[in-house]
């Protein structure tokens, strides 16, 4: 992607990146988005983006942040055939440890079905 313009850099790896989570997210199974309840305007507009996609796909969706987040409730809705998407943003780690905590959590209770970590962004 050498030389290419910012926008048609940013369309190509926005387009390889509904590629790899088409194959990682089934189409009309449920989703549960843990750790997309951030206030700051970035992880806002990706928690958008993501719920757009989603829709997008027809894929039922259920946000959980820190204050929300029930791992029975969670169970119920994933089923047998869900996805336990970890929301896109720079909170994995040790700078923001609550959130680390969630996502830790949500794994570990989770731990039978399908995760996928989501990307930060793809054009900042």
């Amino acid at each position: 992607m050498t030389g290419l313009a910012a926008p048609e850099r940013c369309a190509r790896l926005a387009a390889q990146l509904e590629r790899t989570l088409d194959r990682l997210v089934p189409r009309d199974r449920p989703a549960l988005l843990v750790g997309s309840g951030i206030t700051n305007v970035g992880d806002a507009a990706i928690a958008v983006a993501t719920h757009r996609y989603l829709a997008a796909r027809g894929t039922p969706v259920l946000d959980m942040d820190r204050r929300t987040y029930d791992a029975a409730v969670a169970r119920r809705f994933l089923g047998a055939d869900g996805t336990l998407l970890l929301a896109g943003g720079g909170t994995f780690g040790d700078v923001w440890p609550s959130q680390a905590a969630l996502r830790a959590r949500a794994l570990a209770d989770l731990a039978e079905v399908r995760a996928v970590q989501l990307p930060q962004t793809v054009h900042y």
